[in-house]
C-alpha cells in the first residue's frame, strides 16, 4: 500500500502543469500601463499643493512635471516589487487549482480555447454595468444620506473633486486589470490552494465551500485595501463611512470572485472594469 501511495503521488507531481511563462510574461506586460493609467485619476483627487510647497524655486509647470515623473517612477516600481511576483505566485497557485485565465492560458499556450469566449465576456460585461448601476444607486440613496454629517464636518466638504471622463476610463482600466490580479488570481486561488492543502485534496479544484472561503476572505481584503482612497480624499474613518466602503466593495469583491472561479480571471476583469466605467464614467453624465 506504501509503495502504491508513492508511485500515485510521483505521477502526480510528473504531470502536474507547468508553469504558463509566456502568460505570465504577458501580465506583466499589461501590468504596466494599467499601472499608469490610474495615475491621472488619482492626481485629480489628491491635494498636491503640499508636495509643491516643498519645491519653492521651481514654476508650476516644473512642480508638476518632478511631481508626475516622481510617480511614474514609484508606480513603475511598484509594479515590479509587487504586481510581477504577485502574478507568478498566482499562476502558480492557479495552476494547482484549476483556476486561472483559461482564455488567455489557451492563447499563450497556442492551444484551442475551451470556453466560449463571447459568453464569458458578456457576461463579465453584463455582470459589471449591473454592478455599477446598484453601486451608484446605493452610494446616492442608501449610504450616502448616512455619511452627510461626516462629510460635512470633513475638509471633503471645503473641496471640489472632479474628474474628466477619460481620467476615470483610464483609471477603469487600471483598476480592472492590476486588482484583479492581485486579489483575485493571487489572493483568492492562493487561499483555495491553502484550502486544498489543509484539505488533503492535492492538486484538483477546489469545493465550492473551499471556494467560498477564500472568496469572503479576499473581498473583505479587497474592501480595505479601499480605505487609502478614505485617506486620499480625507473622509473621517466613522461607522458610517467604514461600513460604506466594506459593505459596497464587499459587494463587488464578491460577485468578481465568483465570476473568477467560474469563468476565469477574463470575466472577472471584464466585470471590474465595466463597473468602474459606470462608477467613473457613465456617473459624470448622470443628473443625480
Amino acid at each position: 500500500m506504501e509503495t502504491e501511495n508513492i508511485i500515485v503521488e510521483d505521477q502526480a507531481i510528473r504531470t502536474q502543469p507547468k508553469f504558463n511563462l509566456w502568460l505570465f510574461l504577458l501580465l506583466c506586460a499589461i501590468a504596466i500601463p494599467a499601472g499608469l493609467a490610474v495615475i491621472p485619476y488619482s492626481l485629480a483627487l489628491t491635494d498636491t499643493s503640499a508636495l509643491m510647497a516643498d519645491m519653492p524655486n521651481m514654476t508650476e509647470s516644473s512642480q508638476q512635471t518632478v511631481m508626475i515623473i516622481s510617480v511614474v517612477i514609484v508606480t513603475l516600481l511598484q509594479t515590479a516589487i509587487i504586481n510581477w511576483p504577485l502574478t507568478a505566485l498566482g499562476l502558480l497557485a492557479a495552476a494547482r487549482t484549476d483556476l486561472g485565465a483559461p482564455i488567455l492560458s489557451a492563447l499563450t499556450r497556442r492551444q484551442k480555447v475551451n470556453v466560449n469566449v463571447g459568453k464569458v465576456i458578456l457576461i463579465g460585461c453584463m455582470a459589471g454595468i449591473l454592478l455599477g448601476a446598484v453601486a451608484l444607486y446605493l452610494s446616492e440613496y442608501v449610504f450616502g444620506p448616512l455619511m452627510e454629517a461626516d462629510i460635512a464636518n470633513s475638509p471633503l466638504a471645503d473641496k471640489d473633486l472632479t474628474w474628466t471622463w477619460w481620467e476615470g476610463l483610464l483609471a477603469s482600466f487600471g483598476a480592472g486589470v492590476n486588482e484583479e490580479i492581485t486579489l483575485r488570481l493571487f489572493l483568492l486561488t492562493g487561499l483555495a490552494w491553502v484550502g486544498n492543502k489543509i484539505a488533503r485534496r492535492g492538486n484538483v479544484r477546489p469545493t465550492t465551500a473551499t471556494l467560498w472561503v477564500a472568496n469572503i476572505i479576499s473581498a473583505l481584503i479587497f474592501s480595505m485595501m479601499h480605505f487609502t482612497n478614505m485617506l486620499i480624499i480625507e473622509m473621517p474613518f466613522t461607522v458610517a463611512t467604514v461600513g460604506t466602503v466594506v459593505v459596497l466593495n464587499g459587494m463587488l469583491g464578491l460577485t468578481f470572485g465568483w465570476l473568477y472561479w467560474k469563468y476565469g480571471l477574463e470575466s472577472a476583469i471584464v466585470a471590474h472594469f465595466m463597473t468602474d466605467v459606470v462608477m467613473k464614467v457613465v456617473f459624470l453624465f448622470i443628473p443625480l
